[in-house]
């Protein structure tokens, strides 16, 4: 197990699970969120990943579509923490649901950090069913990674999932 530190605290970081599922992202939508979490600066901007879950013969098959993404509003206005209007949310999941589409990952910014989870992104998280995605903007290049994060007896960890970036993207 590999630890990675960041100026939010300290996590475990397994690389074992980068067999396990992967999230793909078409460039276009990509650059989207990209754009998004520019204008966001110099607060963290979020929003969500809609897609399709395809469950093939075993779990490592695991594959996340992104269709489109959905930005949401940071109510807190913060450098270090993220919290999406909760209207806006409910609007991306109702708006999903009716075209067979769910969240499949969330999608923040760290303005002053790397692209690896802090302790309370981990924490504070409100789904550990799907991928959590983390767009780094301290430096002049965009970084942008992929994870699980993991609740378990011990306390809580994240796990590196492939982030894949396609074009067209797969339905």
């Amino acid at each position: 197990m590999e630890s990675k530190s960041n100026s939010y605290g300290e996590c475990s970081l397994s690389l074992s699970a980068l067999r396990v599922k992967q999230l793909v992202v078409s460039y276009a939508i990509h650059s989207n969120f990209i754009q998004d979490m520019r204008a966001a600066l110099p607060y963290e901007g979020g929003g969500v990943l809609l897609g399709r879950v395809h469950h093939g013969s075993s779990p490592v098959d695991t594959t996340f579509f992104a269709h489109r993404f959905f930005v949401l509003p940071n109510t807190l206005q913060s450098s270090t923490r993220f919290l999406a209007d909760p209207i806006q949310t409910v609007a991306a999941v109702l708006g999903s649901s009716h075209v067979g589409e769910t969240i499949i990952a969330t999608v923040h910014s760290h303005p002053n950090a790397d692209a690896f989870p802090s302790i309370r992104d981990v924490q504070e998280a409100f789904d550990y069913t799907i991928a959590h995605v983390i767009v780094g903007t301290v430096t002049s290049k965009i970084t942008t990674n992929a994870f699980f994060y993991r609740r378990n007896p011990l306390g809580y960890s994240f796990h590196a999932i492939p982030l894949v970036f396609s074009n067209p993207i797969g339905k």
